[in-house]
């Protein structure tokens, strides 16, 4: 625990003699600055790795912003120097000492004497854990809660400071962000290309952002209603969204705002990273972000917000080598999926992998399954902590990961033996590579400092802000008289298993014989005591010590109920698998869960097991009273259960279908469960959206035919009315000429000339007069040829409609089949059933 620029994870181990080598493993804390990521199972030991090597960044002054989805991180706050019975008992559960027989406070002296011999063991005393709990600067932070530390998010609306008005991309880019954020929380699509409530939001936000005004929500819902502007590109806003679809989106963000518990966003300290890494007297910022009591929109749209201000925030740092600032995101399972998944998270979450090294900043992801995180992420991240996986696609996919860090960093490593490695891999022992080493190493993870409880409650976060913690002064440890113990092997004993992770290795001794059962019937029952036992059957002491016949770490469970008392545990096989159907040129993207238990046999018949889409919630200790237990017909190694696994996949693969309707010529799939009404409404919506596009533009072409003829029509009527006034004045000169032509004969003038002059002016006149009449009989054909177009325009309209409705209706079956890569065995236990 010396403050030396490397953390303390634990010591070398070898798996080849199964025991911890005398080498600490010692983590260079610079290295984080190319991101780590944590992989394992659940049991693996992520958890106390994660929070050791969280200890060893505080013990390392680093600041630490930690996103906390189940509440697991939240033990950080959970640490006890003088490790006293007192300590403890606040935070054990009465249950857990009900079903061990013992009272609340022994209990808690036993799991306090357990907690620090543990420590002891890895050389951790008193004088390593109360500097710790005295630099640390804990906050816990609950976003929509007063459990803990309340977050105002309003702050995210604000306008963005002069040098990210200078930044175009950037400014875009927070745009962009800040929206998807918001629509994932009304769970409206947040694709910034397609979405037309992410085009116009945007457009409302950029608006006031380049005007260096801030927006509050209740001015957004105002905007969304009548925007400030009445383009967006070529088209009026009324073309993009119509005001019947604004206001029904401006309602929805109003509904958010004006639920009582919303007030719970918008109080508390500003989402502000600068203010969250800021060390003050001396102490270490420890920002626990607990998000477990959200719902999964609202922990989108709040981690969205946070990635994206620390996204920010990291643009006006100065460049740094050294590890400065950490990021550490538990359980980061749809938060940064593979491609085509795009959620908002995302692209943030992206850009910290790429460009957050360059300031200091280390990004620490964990999961259980590397199909959880982009491919794109993953050859970002520069070291691996492995620990046991379940799944051999899981194990295929590290290694595919793997396999390209060992390219660029030019390790030539025999790739067969790493994966036979990860396939051996035990509880709390990781294999680890890191790019700036050359080679892997494998550990065993050190005792956590903090007790690690199991997940927080809410109702437990708020009595952690409500107790004033008093940290004694320090004082000399009293060493006299006591011997650390040598530390165990891994699997020797409970000893060194925090009590609060249920113990992956069988609870009790090595297999051995039962003894003999007398052929002859049971003794009568006692007047006292326990019932008898059955040929088949043994008491829980004998029984533990034989019935469970595995070779292997796996998960016990087991049925309870409140009438146990007398029964028999008999054993089940039980498993969790989960199917993912994908198509990505349909956009189709499913996940699903099952879980089934059939009767541990040594073949089994997975027709007679029955897939539940709901998980029953098992206890991972046995009811008290309980007779005996059956003793398991086959025994359990690593071949058995990787057999069992394939089985079970076989099983999933012929099983699960997922019956869908397609429209092709749309290209639309319905979503599982949707009727067919409501999947040929959307396809009808889709359809008319289309329909007004395709006669907007025809109407474009017919309107400018159109615009043609009328400016033929004006230009016609002018030369008819010209041509009128010319016949006109025709007219007149021919009405003159034939009486001065009259009157010089009656006064004896010439007359000859005189009248052939009137006759010539008689076939003008007439001539004039013609072209009028064709020039009336031209402007006829060209409304004539207007009321043609107007007419042909709708009947193209028509056949528009027809023929793109027809395609709204063209809905046919579609079953998504499986592919073996897309099942994964996600978990597998023994399952102790009452009988």
């Amino acid at each position: 625990m010396d403050k030396d620029g490397f953390f303390y994870l634990g010591k070398e181990f070898s798996l080849e003699s199964d025991k911890l080598l005398d080498q600490k493993y010692l983590y260079d804390a610079s290295d984080l600055t190319t991101h780590g990521v944590v992989f394992g199972m659940t049991g693996s030991g992520k958890t106390g790795l994660c929070i050791g090597l969280l200890e060893e960044a505080i013990n390392e002054d680093i600041p630490v912003i930690i996103v906390d989805p189940k509440g697991d991180v939240a033990n950080l706050a959970l640490v006890f120097p003088d490790q006293s019975p007192d300590d403890f008992k606040k935070w054990v559960s009465p249950a857990q000492a009900q079903r061990e027989g013992k009272d609340l406070d022994t209990y808690a002296a036993e799991l306090a004497a357990k907690w620090k011999k543990g420590l002891n063991s890895w050389g951790i005393n008193r004088d390593d854990i109360l500097p710790l709990q005295q630099k640390m600067d804990l906050r816990i932070f609950t976003p929509g809660s007063s459990a803990g530390m309340p977050v105002s998010i309003i702050q995210g609306f604000k306008a963005p400071g002069t040098e990210l008005a200078r930044d175009e991309e950037g400014m875009l880019e927070k745009v962009r962000n800040t929206v998807s954020a918001l629509l994932s929380l009304l769970g409206i699509s947040a694709d910034p290309l397609n979405s037309q409530p992410h085009i116009l939001i945007s457009n409302i936000i950029d608006h006031y952002w380049r005007l260096g005004r801030d927006l509050s929500l209740e001015e957004l819902i105002l905007n969304i209603q009548k925007p400030p502007f009445q383009r967006l590109g070529v088209f009026e806003v009324n073309q993009l969204m119509d005001e019947k679809e604004r206001v029904e989106l401006a309602f929805k963000i109003n509904n958010i705002i004006a639920a009582p518990s919303f007030r719970f966003w918008k109080t508390g300290m500003p989402l502000s990273t600068g203010r969250l890494f800021e060390k003050k007297a001396g102490k270490v910022p420890v920002n626990i972000f607990y998000i477990a009591h959200l719902t999964d929109n609202e922990r989108m749209f709040f981690l969205s917000l946070l990635l994206n201000d620390i996204v920010d925030w990291i643009r006006k740092q100065s460049g740094a080598t050294d590890l400065k600032y950490l990021f550490y995101m538990d359980e980061i399972y749809g938060y940064l999926p593979p491609y085509p998944q795009n959620p908002p998270s995302k692209n943030p979450l992206m850009i910290l992998m790429k460009q957050a090294r360059a300031f200091g900043l280390g990004v620490v992801l964990v999961t259980q399954n590397p199909k959880d995180i982009d491919y794109k992420a993953l050859t970002n991240t520069g070291t691996w902590f492995i620990g046991k996986l379940q799944a051999d696609t899981d194990r295929e996919r590290v290694m595919e990961g793997l396999r390209g860090i060992l390219d660029a960093s030019g390790d030539s490593l025999d790739t067969t033996e790493i994966n036979n490695l990860l396939a051996s891999l035990k509880k709390r022992v990781f294999l680890v590579k890191n790019v700036h080493e050359s080679g892997v190493k494998l550990f065993n993870t050190r005792w956590a400092i903090s007790y690690l409880a199991g997940p927080l409650t809410r109702e437990q976060i708020k009595d952690l802000m409500l107790t004033e913690k008093a940290v004694p002064q320090q004082v000399p440890v009293q060493q006299q008289g006591f011997t650390p113990p040598p530390v165990p092997p891994p699997g020797a004993g409970a000893a060194q298993v925090p009590p609060h992770v249920p113990s992956f290795a069988p609870p009790h001794p090595p297999y051995s014989p039962p003894p003999p059962v007398p052929s002859a019937a049971p003794p009568p029952i006692p007047t006292a005591g326990p019932p008898p036992v059955t040929p088949s059957m043994s008491t829980r002491s004998d029984l533990l010590a034989y019935a469970p016949q595995t070779d292997t770490p796996i998960e016990y469970l087991y049925e309870s109920s409140a009438d146990s008392r007398g029964k028999s545990y008999s054993p089940y096989l039980y498993l969790q698998g989960e199917v993912i159907f994908d198509d990505n040129q349909l956009g189709l993207y499913v996940r699903k869960k099952y879980f089934t238990s059939v009767p541990m046999d040594a073949n089994i018949d997975w027709r007679e097991s029955k897939l539940e889409e709901t998980e029953v919630e098992y206890s991972s200790e046995p009811d008290p009273g309980i007779m005996g237990y059956e003793t398991l017909k086959t025994k359990l190694n690593y071949s058995a259960l990787r057999r069992i696994q394939s089985l079970f996949k076989n099983y999933l693969f012929s099983q699960q279908v997922l019956s869908l309707l397609i429209n092709r010529d749309l290209k639309l799939v319905s979503e599982v469960d949707e009727a067919e009404e409501s999947f040929r409404t959307r396809c009808r919506d889709v359809v008319e959206k289309m329909i007004d596009k395709e006669i907007e533009k025809l109407k474009d072409t017919y309107e400018r035919k159109i615009d043609r003829l009328e400016d033929q029509i004006e230009r016609e009527k002018i030369k008819v009315r010209r041509l009128k006034k010319e016949a006109r004045s025709k007219h007149t000169e021919e009405f003159l000429s034939i009486g001065e032509s009259v009157l010089g004969i009656v006064l004896g003038g010439k007359s000859v000339r005189g009248l052939a002059t009137a006759a010539r002016r008689r076939r003008s006149s007439s001539s004039a007069s013609d072209r009028a009449k064709l020039g009336k009989t031209k402007l006829s054909q060209l409304e004539e040829d207007i009321l043609e177009l107007q007419e042909e325009l709708e009947d193209k309209i028509a056949d528009i409609e027809d023929k793109q409705y027809e395609k709204a209706d063209k809905l046919e079956p579609f079953d998504v089949r499986l592919e073996k890569e897309d099942i994964i065995i996600a978990r597998q236990s023994i399952l102790w059933k009452l009988k």
